[in-house]
C-alpha cells in the first residue's frame, strides 16, 4: 500500500498520544472479518514529518455499525528504518487470524497480536482515512479451512 504520506503538506487534524505527540490523522489498512455486525481494522498512519523524524504507527481497532469502537491494540510506533528505506515504494500490510488470534505484520514483520472472539468471519476490504489516494497493490486472501 502507497497511501502517498511522503509527498503530504503539514497536517491539519492530529491524533493524540500517550505521550501527548501528535500523529497526522490520515491512515489507511485492511479491513477484515467484516459482518452484519461490525469489523476489524489494521491502520497504518503517518505524516510526512512522522516519516522524516523515522516514525510510523499502527493500530487494531474493532468497530461495530452501532457505532462503539475500541482499540484493541493502540497507536503503537514502529522506526521506519526498521521496515524499509523508502515509504514511497509501498508498505505490505499482512493480516493472520486463526480463531480468536490476531497477528500482524508490516513487511513481513510481526508487529502485533490480539486476541478476540467478536468477529469469527466475513468479508475483506480496504481502508483510507483523511488522505486523498491510497493505491492497494496485490491483495492476497488465503483461507486455512
Amino acid at each position: 500500500m502507497d497511501a502517498g504520506w511522503a509527498k503530504l503538506r503539514a497536517p491539519t487534524q492530529t491524533l493524540s498520544l500517550r505521550s501527548q505527540e501528535t500523529l497526522n490523522d490520515s491512515s489507511a489498512g485492511v479491513v477484515f472479518r467484516l459482518n452484519d455486525s461490525g469489523y476489524y481494522a489494521f491502520l497504518l498512519s503517518t505524516s510526512a514529518q512522522a516519516y522524516k523524524a523515522d516514525e510510523l504507527s499502527f493500530k487494531l481497532v474493532k468497530r461495530t455499525f452501532r457505532g462503539t469502537s475500541e482499540e484493541l491494540v493502540p497507536w503503537t510506533r514502529l522506526p521506519a528504518k526498521q521496515i524499509q528505506q523508502e515509504i514511497a515504494t509501498g508498505i505490505k500490510l499482512t493480516v493472520e487470524c486463526r480463531g480468536d488470534q490476531i497477528s500482524l505484520f508490516v513487511d513481513d514483520q510481526q508487529v502485533g497480536h490480539a486476541r478476540d472472539t467478536t468477529y469469527d468471519s466475513g468479508y475483506i476490504g480496504l481502508a483510507t482515512l483523511g488522505t486523498a489516494r491510497t493505491i492497494f497493490r496485490s491483495l492476497h486472501v488465503e483461507g486455512t479451512r
